[in-house]
């Protein structure tokens, strides 16, 4: 059965044998009937064609020749002059391919697409980007803002216009060529090249490896000198001929040796060791030769050579040159074609890594800065420590090896033991320990471990609770995490009587406190401290003594104004019979003294009998009493003493007489310096400085000295005038011209020989020309010295 058009009536059975009959369907459309059609009224008209305006019915063969005209869903047809309405209901245009899209004259205009805003020639612009990526990627790969770095070859970033005028500005205006040299930042001329190319061998010499060695060594040679080699190493202390490795042992011992400040002489010495200023050095390049002394080119010449010199040892190098592939060890020049050949093997487009010790390629900007914010700005020092990430300093280093035993000690294993142990000390601690664990139930005097069972037995035994009769059960007990009898609120104290324990303050300090309960939240008057770094304080409240007691009685204290048992109010503590503290009062007093407490009394007179004195500046003084001695021992014998009445010293330190023969420092006596220096001088006094001065070249005025003045007559003539008489004019006058460095020209100062008499002389300084003519007179500033004897 089937119904129509929703009809809930039922088609009659349709059969074989129904051929040529038609449904015939009542008035009221719920029932249908099939009869034959020729039994059918002849008011039936079926039309042959189809029609627009016919309401009969239609054979069906004309339906079926007007359907083959139509497009179906498999058809291929072809569309003149029609529109489709992509957007009307039910419609829809889809399966369009590229290869739908025929011809270079079928583009699609941009204007088309999207909202139109999008320009063919804004779009043809993305013409290039590669497939490989995304546009999004590869401006992603780009950097935000520029990044401007000074030329140089290995930068990637561009250049401002200042940076690369700056480079620019470095660069010399004409090239200077230079023979080639490993110092050498300029370019080489061919000769040049040619020249030093001259300079070497033509076949490669092999020497057995030395320290002086030059030239490359054989397999065979190398094999032999490591054959000659130690098995074990042999460590010796350091010296200057030791060829053995040293301990640090014996580097701490050589260097514990060494001077902690360096001595630095103020002229040069033969045979010293010491650095020297540079003043000094100056004086002693002055003693150097004025005239250039030339020697044919060698390895060890100091001279320069002349152009006949150079030349004949150029003479004796190579005619043509050697060319070998370009490598680190080449000292022979490159073809082109050797060049290239390097270069190809090198990679074409470089590969940039972010910084790795193990990195071989370059890394850009962004790279090196990303792992620069990484890092510290500053160094921090730390002393050397297992979990130190820090560097240590040389000073560090060495207070960490100081406190180091040279020489490792072994003790048996032990809780307390901070030495390493044995094979046989770890044995025969083993030895001493049982083969099987023996467990116990838990008592005070049990050495051995508990089972679970035993330890659980053990603390059924005992009460879940406490006793409300219990003395504590008024207390705070929290076993949870710390015991507190009579918590002081937040600042976790615990208070036993009248004895205050628990943390220092409420801020969270990690320290351990004990004081008087009255004193509980007063942060700085505790009895005694101990911080988390096991530092311990002992302390006393503000304005009371910390004393030292034994038997409680008082032996020492610590008092608001000194240490010890108190000497009055000038802050002294006293030791015994010795007083340290202050010279006058306190309050205003910045000096330190030590003195015998015979003078402890406070008056004017003991407070200038101290020992030794040193103030806030860091002078510091060795003192007696007024007509007391002053005496330096040695194995607490008198060798030097200087007398508080008369301010003599005496003593067997000083000679009586001068012994010129050692060139050890002497303390001889005013009247042997005086006997040794009459009978070495002629009769006379010695030598010595009369008059000296530093003056102005242009207006003669005196810059510094003494006993001597100058008059300017002319340029470059001084007349000097001594500030009194000399016996004779036969004394003796040194002097010396000061010039710039940069300017070094050919200065000469010299007395008028004719000048002298006891009390003038005259200078002459000029300039020489190198020529035949005198010099030329110039004022510059000069120094004069004058010597004698009476």
């Amino acid at each position: 059965m089937a119904t129509i058009d929703g009809n809930n009536s039922e088609l009659p059975e349709i059969s074989t044998s129904d051929a040529n009959k038609v449904v015939i369907v009542n008035t009221t459309g719920d029932d249908f009937t099939l009869v034959a059609q020729s039994s059918i009224s002849g008011s039936i008209v079926v039309d042959s064609a189809l029609s627009s305006s016919s309401t009969n019915p239609v054979q069906n063969s004309v339906v079926n020749t007007a359907l083959a005209t139509k497009i179906t869903a498999s058809s291929d047809d072809t569309l003149t002059n029609k529109a489709f309405n992509v957007e009307g209901t039910g419609n829809t245009l889809f399966n369009i391919t590229n290869a739908n899209i025929k011809g270079v004259g079928a583009e699609i205009n941009c204007a088309k697409l999207a909202d139109g805003t999008v320009s063919n020639a804004e779009f043809q612009t993305l013409n290039g980007i590669t497939t490989s990526s995304t546009i999004a990627t590869q401006l992603g790969n780009k950097q935000n803002t520029l990044t401007f770095n000074a030329p140089s070859s290995d930068n990637t970033n561009p250049s401002t216009s200042a940076q690369i005028k700056s480079a620019l500005d470095n660069k010399q205006d004409t090239l200077t060529f230079n023979a080639p040299s490993s110092d050498n930042t300029n370019p080489s001329t061919s000769a040049q090249i040619k020249s030093a190319l001259d300079n070497k061998q033509d076949t490669l010499t092999f020497n057995a490896p030395s320290s002086d060695n030059t030239n490359p060594s054989t397999s065979a040679q190398i094999k032999s000198a490591l054959d000659n080699k130690q098995d074990t190493l042999t460590f010796n202390a350091p010296s200057s001929d030791n060829t053995n490795p040293s301990t640090s042992a014996q580097i701490k011992s050589a260097l514990d040796l060494k001077q902690n400040t360096l001595t630095i002489d103020t002229s040069p010495a033969d045979g010293s060791t010491n650095p020297i200023t540079s003043n000094a050095v100056f004086d002693g390049l002055a003693l150097k030769q004025n005239t250039l002394t030339f020697n044919a080119p060698s390895s060890n010449n100091t001279n320069p050579s002349t152009s006949a010199q150079i030349k004949s040892a150029l003479d004796l190098k190579q005619n043509t040159l050697t060319f070998n592939a370009p490598s680190s060890n080449n000292t022979n020049p490159s073809t082109s074609s050797q060049i290239k050949s390097a270069l190809d093997l090198k990679q074409n487009s470089l590969t940039f890594n972010a910084p790795s010790s193990d990195n071989t390629n370059p890394s850009t900007s962004a790279q090196i800065k990303s792992a620069l914010d990484l890092k510290q700005n500053s160094l921090t020092f730390n002393a050397p420590s297992s979990d130190n990430t820090n560097p240590s300093t040389s000073a560090q280093i060495k207070s960490a090896l100081d406190n180091k035993q040279d020489t490792l000690t072994f003790n048996a294993p032990s809780s307390d033991n901070t030495n390493p142990s044995t094979s046989a000390q770890i044995k025969s601690a083993l030895d001493n320990k049982q083969d099987s664990l023996t467990f116990n139930a838990p008592s005070s005097d049990n050495t051995n471990p508990s089972t679970s069972a035993q330890i659980k037995s053990a603390l059924d035994d005992k009460q879940d609770t406490i006793d409300s009769s219990n003395k504590l059960a008024s207390a705070n007990i929290n076993f949870s995490t710390d015991i507190a009898v009579n918590e002081d609120g937040t600042n976790a104290r615990s208070t036993f009587n009248f004895t205050s324990i628990g943390t220092r303050s409420a801020t969270g300090q990690a320290d351990a406190m004990m004081c008087h309960k009255n004193f509980a939240t007063d942060s700085n008057s505790y009895a005694i401290v101990q911080l988390d770094t096991g530092k311990t304080i002992v302390n006393s409240k503000s304005g009371t003594n910390l004393e030292l007691r034994n038997g409680d009685s008082l032996i020492g204290e610590v008092a608001t104004d000194g240490i010890g048992v108190k000497a009055g109010s000038f802050g002294r503590s006293q030791f015994n019979n010795t007083l340290i503290g202050n010279k006058s009062t306190p309050s205003n007093d910045t000096s330190c003294i030590i003195m015998h407490s015979a003078f402890a009394a406070n008056n004017t007179n003991n407070v200038n009998s101290y020992a030794l004195f040193q103030n806030s500046s860091g002078t510091t003084a060795v003192n007696c009493r007024t007509g007391a001695n002053l005496a330096f021992r040695v194995n607490n014998a008198d060798k030097l003493l200087l007398t508080g009445t008369t301010g003599q010293l005496t003593g067997s330190a000083i000679s009586t007489s001068f012994d010129s023969s050692t060139s050890a420092n002497q303390l001889a006596s005013v009247g042997a310096i005086r006997d040794y220096v009459t009978a070495n001088a002629g009769g006379s006094t010695g030598p010595k400085v009369v008059a000296y001065g530093k003056f102005n070249g242009t207006n003669g005025n005196l810059i510094r000295g003494l006993g001597l003045t100058c008059n300017r007559t002319a340029a470059g003539n001084y007349t000097m005038t001594l500030g009194s008489a000399r016996p004779t004019a036969d004394y003796s006058v040194f002097f010396s011209v000061i010039e710039l460095l940069n300017n070094r020209d050919d200065l000469i100062i010299t007395a008028n020989n004719g000048s002298f008499t006891t009390t003038t002389f005259q200078l002459i300084l000029t300039e020489q020309d190198n020529g035949t003519a005198g010099g030329q007179f110039r004022d510059k500033d000069f120094c004069v010295q004058v010597v004698d004897h009476d």
